[in-house]
């Protein structure tokens, strides 16, 4: 290796041609950002890395911290990505999965058809935990689907959708572990 190239969110955004290779990137916006690199050897042949998701926090807690703004999603497959970095715990708010976490984000999915429906953090970065409720408040919420773990870290949960409802979907983090939340919901059709 010669050189490697650095991309943050598809951009070049730094060369480094010493080892350890690294750049530093300042005045970032917060977000959650794609990095890569590219290795590059003395004749010329590249070597891609896996691409990563950073996320860029300012310490305030992401949107969609509170129950009362969840972000929507709907139809028959949806996908949204977030982070619990600075995320907190609600007065009333339950046990996900029937443990405590250190900080959550909600989500809420309406279903544009009845049917089977999946919802899993396939992609986070860290030990989730996800349920999904039915209920207006944070405090009077029925569970209808919740789990810890269902491959390696990730969690995955299923249950038959009903058109129309308004499913709150929540994810959070076993013991302290906070991190970049992958999203993926799929319903009937989609």
């Amino acid at each position: 290796v010669v050189r490697v190239e650095f991309y943050y969110d598809d951009v070049l955004a730094g060369v480094d041609a010493t080892t350890p290779y690294s750049i530093t990137v300042t005045n970032d916006a917060a977000g959650i950002h794609r990095v890569y690199m590219v290795a590059i050897d003395n004749f010329g042949r590249r070597a891609y890395s896996e691409t990563n998701r950073l996320a860029v926090v300012d310490n305030a807690p992401p949107p969609n911290d509170n129950f009362r703004d969840a972000i929507p999603l709907s139809g028959p497959a949806a996908a949204d990505a977030s982070h619990n970095l600075s995320a907190t715990k609600e007065a009333g708010e339950p046990n996900h999965a029937n443990i405590r976490g250190p900080g959550s984000v909600w989500w809420t999915w309406t279903p544009s058809t009845s049917g089977p429906a999946t919802i899993d953090t396939v992609g986070s970065d860290f030990d989730t935990l996800l349920a999904v409720y039915v209920g207006n408040a944070v405090n009077q919420l029925t569970a209808i689907a919740s789990n810890d773990d269902f491959s390696g870290l990730q969690t995955r949960v299923q249950f038959n959708a009903t058109t129309g409802t308004v499913y709150r979907v929540v994810v959070d983090g076993f013991s302290a572990a906070r991190g970049v939340i992958r999203l993926n919901i799929r319903g009937a059709g989609g």
